[in-house]
């Protein structure tokens, strides 16, 4: 009986001590990104591109973006990206008196670089550029034209970090496609505006 009450007791005891021992998380909690990580971050742009050429059409569209930083605080911060953009534009043209409508549409994919430079706190200027293809579609009244080539753009912008993961930017490209493949031929230079938020998960 004596032998039994000790055990109850100790029991009761380690019990206790066990309910009183304080909890502790890590921090960062494993498996999560710290500063020192490469920064994985998504961008969705609202991008309008105003032809070099008059007889160029304007495009408009978006344009989305996986992108890499070196570091999550460092002053200069290398962003290495790769970009999906869908662009679409409409002029008018006439021919021997008649107006007609031609549309067109573009789907650029590029990859790029960027080198962020912290201005104040939670402020960054940046500056770089993008290089890839375009594949681009031509409709008017005779039938459809299609083409691609090279494209390459050069830029830069200011960000705003909003939150640890939330960030807004506004920026100027200034870059040409050069058709060579396909049903299109010649120089289709812009100059375009973007506006996006990019965020972190």
């Amino acid at each position: 009986m004596k032998k039994l009450l000790s055990i109850v007791t100790m029991l009761g005891a380690l019990s206790g001590a066990a309910s009183a021992a304080p909890y502790y998380a890590a921090t960062p909690a494993g498996g999560d990104l710290t500063p020192n990580d490469i920064q994985p971050v998504y961008t969705l742009e609202a991008i309008y591109s105003i032809a070099n050429k008059s007889a160029d059409p304007d495009m408009w569209g978006v344009r989305g973006s996986l992108s890499l930083y070196s570091n999550g605080e460092d002053s200069f911060r290398h962003q290495f990206s790769l970009n999906l953009a869908a662009q679409w534009g409409e002029e008018d043209y006439s021919w021997y008196g008649d107006t007609y409508s031609t549309d067109f549409f573009m789907l650029p994919v590029t990859v790029g670089y960027d080198i962020n430079i912290e201005l104040a706190d939670d402020v960054m200027f940046y500056v770089g550029g993008k290089a890839g293809y375009t594949w681009a579609q031509v409709e008017d009244a005779w039938g459809d034209a299609n083409g691609g080539g090279f494209t390459w753009a050069v830029g830069a912008g200011i960000k705003v970090q909003c939150s640890d993961s939330i960030y807004v930017k506004a920026g100027y490209e200034f870059g040409r496609t050069h058709f060579s493949e396909g049903d299109l031929d010649g120089t289709y230079g812009a100059h375009t505006i973007s506006v996006g938020v990019g965020c972190t998960f």
